[in-house]
């Protein structure tokens, strides 16, 4: 087997030498998974520095987070518990409350939380920090997913009525027990651009690239099917990731194949990844054992490897470039003092400073 492909016109993924590879030789598929995602990548970063060199329209920040407020998940037959989920929940609602008021993030996408005093508080806090809560509707209009998304009122054109916002959902499906799906929402800034802001979550579990790569289809099939929109902000915690530590524990199971998700949507609608474009050196591992002690704790992840699962995806449309100036890691150092510090999570969140600038 060659270490390359020829160059194919259907793109990496859908080429039968790239098909013959990860069959015949996982290493091989993995160092061509390498090579196209650093080109990608290259791209993005190209991309970028033309719009952030030049004087930008609008500013604002967007943060991602798995706030990990479940009590059990599901591994296979086994329902287990989630480590000092009562320990932490406070730690999480007092972390968010900081981050809005200190920070004031435009956006705030919030996955995990799975429980109705949990939102209730996230609801809470939101609104006294002058923030809306996007997404509660539907029959599980509480906490559809488990997903929260949260959009700061100035900055949004608003009325006495309410705020330009309108949010829809185009899938779902119950997978281990837990519905996955994601949430879609129209919006008009201050300035009167249109945005298309999405939250999600992907199905976990080793093995599942198949379902996760459907998954991330379908999202990139709707964001493609919105009109009369002037930028995309997408994020999710895609439970893949696009780099590993070590490549020889990414073989068995094969978690190399999860690149492929990272890849479907890097590749697809113009989109920035906004920590990669601005940190194409730094790792930026979301879930990593080595440093989180709730990770290693955690029986579903304590011997996953270190990985890359939550970003923030930007896209401009017509007249309006996204950028981004900085990007960097959060909540991932214990919160709390002395013997009662945890982590949040068994995820660190990330946030951005993203950047809008309209051609004439």
């Amino acid at each position: 087997m060659e270490a390359s492909c020829p160059v194919s016109a259907t793109g990496l993924l859908q080429d039968p030498c790239y098909q013959t590879a990860r069959i015949a030789s996982p290493e091989t598929a993995n160092n061509l998974l390498s090579e196209e995602i650093a080109n990608v990548n290259k791209k993005m970063v190209e991309q970028n520095s033309k719009i952030v060199s030049s004087n930008s329209d609008e500013k604002f920040q967007v943060t991602t987070f798995n706030a990990g407020l479940l009590k059990t998940k599901v591994l296979g037959i086994l329902q287990l518990e989630v480590p000092q989920y009562e320990s932490r929940r406070p730690l999480v609602f007092s972390a968010i409350a900081s981050h809005l008021r200190e920070e004031k993030p435009f956006f705030f996408f919030l996955q995990e939380v799975w429980h109705r005093n949990d939102f209730d508080q996230i609801k809470e806090i939101a609104g006294s920090e002058g923030y809306v809560v996007i997404g509660t509707r539907g029959s599980n209009k509480f906490r559809p997913y488990g997903l929260v998304t949260l959009a700061r009122k100035q900055g949004l054109k608003c009325t006495e009525a309410g705020c330009e916002i309108s949010t829809g959902r185009s899938f779902e499906e119950t997978i281990a027990g837990f519905k996955r799906g994601f949430l879609p929402t129209l919006l008009t800034t201050e300035s009167g651009l249109r945005g298309l802001i999405v939250n999600s979550h992907f199905t976990y579990s080793p093995g599942k690239t198949e379902t996760r790569l459907r998954q991330a289809k379908k999202i990139i099939d709707y964001i493609a099917r919105v009109d009369d929109i002037d930028f995309v902000v997408f994020s999710a915690d895609t439970n893949s990731s696009d780099t590993f530590a070590n490549q020889a524990e990414i073989f068995n199971p094969p978690w190399f194949r999860d690149r492929e998700v990272y890849l479907t949507i890097a590749s697809e609608l113009g989109f920035i990844d906004s920590y990669r474009t601005v940190n194409p050196r730094k790792p930026g591992f979301t879930q990593d054992p080595e440093k989180n002690t709730l990770t290693a704790l955690s029986a579903t992840t304590k011997n996953e490897p270190r990985q890359r699962l939550d970003y923030i995806f930007l896209a401009g449309r017509g007249a309006v470039e996204v950028g981004v100036v900085d990007s960097d890691l959060i909540f991932d150092s214990p919160s709390g003092s002395g013997n009662d510090s945890l982590f949040l999570s068994d995820h660190f969140g990330v946030t951005s400073s993203v950047v809008l600038r309209k051609n004439p």
